[in-house]
């Protein structure tokens, strides 16, 4: 017979006790597991984000491309602070550049920053939303080549037009975006750059006077075999830009430039 009061018996483990336990055990393994990961996501995201900032700053001064490209001689001007700050510029320059031979004249923009802000300027939008453009032709894919007998490079053309005190304005602009150490025609998708913090982009315009044709022949894929003006400019642009990267070839076009400036 059991003689111990009631109150004294050890009490007995019902059958959802021990699993109840176990889940709540296990409850709390995951949420610990999952608080964890979440700080270390953390931590990787604010690393970086710190990687991101530091890399904003470009590697060179993009006031290093020569003002003397081939026979084409530069101008300095001074891209509007409110287009920069739109852009999210970290470095820019605006050129007027005229060919010495032919009396050509052009404007040159190159410009970087970070992804997310760069990928909302192409031309298109800037010339077709609220500057009195429409779109006169394009857009065409353009295998520049190279003067320095690298593969071409791809550009966008556009024709854009306007009508100013009754005179018809003719744009022809060319465009290319470095991405990754990589020329493209295409800027992807806003996935693809959210975490790029230095798009280039290589840019020009020249005015087409009223007889000039917008279009190139469709079987001339590149600039040697068509005189256009624009692509023979690029041709020597794109080498000295890319040099940059390249920590002699940029001593040796910093001399350039400097000798082009005491001249």
């Amino acid at each position: 017979m059991d003689t111990t009061h009631p109150d004294e018996r050890p009490d007995k483990r019902s059958l959802v006790d021990f699993p109840t336990r176990r889940v709540w055990l296990g409850s709390a393994l995951a949420s610990a597991g999952l608080i964890g990961s979440g700080i270390v996501r953390r931590i990787e995201e604010r690393k970086f984000e710190e990687r991101f900032e530091a890399s904003r700053v470009p590697p060179f001064k993009l006031e290093s491309i020569p003002l003397r490209l081939g026979s084409w001689r530069g101008d300095k001007g001074e891209l509007p602070e409110e287009i920069a700050r739109a852009a999210g510029s970290t470095d820019n320059i605006i050129r007027k550049y005229t060919d010495s031979s032919t009396g050509v004249a052009l404007s040159s923009l190159v410009i970087v920053g970070p992804g997310p802000l760069m990928i909302h300027h192409p031309p298109e939008n800037c010339y077709l939303v609220g500057s009195g453009y429409s779109l006169g032709g394009g857009p065409r894919v353009r295998m520049v080549k190279r003067d320095d007998g690298k593969p071409p490079v791809p550009f966008i053309a556009y024709l854009f037009e306007r009508r100013s005190r009754g005179e018809l304005i003719r744009a022809e602009v060319y465009y290319t975006w470095r991405i990754k150490g990589r020329f493209t025609a295409d800027k992807g998708n806003y996935k693809q750059l959210e975490r790029v913090s230095d798009v280039y982009k290589i840019q020009t315009e020249r005015r087409l006077n009223a007889t000039e044709s917008f279009e190139t022949p469709a079987d001339l894929p590149t600039a040697v075999e068509f005189i256009q003006p624009t692509e023979i400019f690029l041709g020597h642009l794109v080498p000295a830009f890319d040099r940059l990267f390249d920590p002699k070839s940029k001593r040796l076009d910093a001399t350039a430039t400097n000798e082009d400036q005491k001249k």
